[in-house]
């Protein structure tokens, strides 16, 4: 399966909040986006800076690009979850 785009869950279903402190405090999942967007946007600027860019570079970039969007649908599927900054698993 190829996907071309990817649809976003509305704002109110990853909220984020502020907490004491003035912290703010985001869902996991705003994570992984996040991920599929620096992935993503990555392999965008390794093809648009030259047409001379290593094969072998582009397709390890398109490899972690597909890592996080299939991290981003089942957290487990690369083998080793994704944890947040308290070394707790993401949901």
């Amino acid at each position: 399966m190829v996907l071309c785009l990817l649809t976003i869950l509305l704002p109110e279903l990853r909220p984020i909040i502020q907490i004491e402190g003035g912290k703010l405090m985001s869902s996991d999942i705003n994570g992984l986006y996040r991920r599929v967007i620096y992935q993503n946007n990555t392999l965008i600027d390794l093809l648009a800076t030259s047409r001379s860019t290593l094969g072998e570079l582009v397709m390890c970039q398109k490899k972690l690009v597909q890592e996080a969007v299939d991290t981003l649908f089942d957290n487990e599927i690369c083998g080793q979850s994704i944890r947040d900054g308290h070394n707790k698993v993401y949901k």
